[in-house]
């Protein structure tokens, strides 16, 4: 849970659980990173895109939970 901008970092991790993962098992997996933070930095933009990463901030993630019918924003 971070505010503000949540940074590259967040990206890293997700990268780094995928690749081992699919390493030892052969798997694919979709790599998102929900954050409830506001925005992410431009570096983690930067590296989401090189890497086929989506980045959600919190009001996207909520929006579309209200659009699935789960809660309100």
């Amino acid at each position: 849970k971070h505010w503000g901008k949540t940074n590259e970092w967040a990206v890293q991790q997700i990268n780094e659980y995928a690749n081992a993962e699919t390493a030892t098992e052969g798997w694919s997996y979709e790599r998102w990173v929900v954050s409830f933070a506001d925005d992410f930095t431009d570096a983690a933009k930067k590296l989401a895109v090189k890497d086929g990463v989506i980045l959600i901030s919190g009001k996207e993630f909520c929006k579309m939970l209200v659009s699935a019918g789960v809660g309100q924003c």
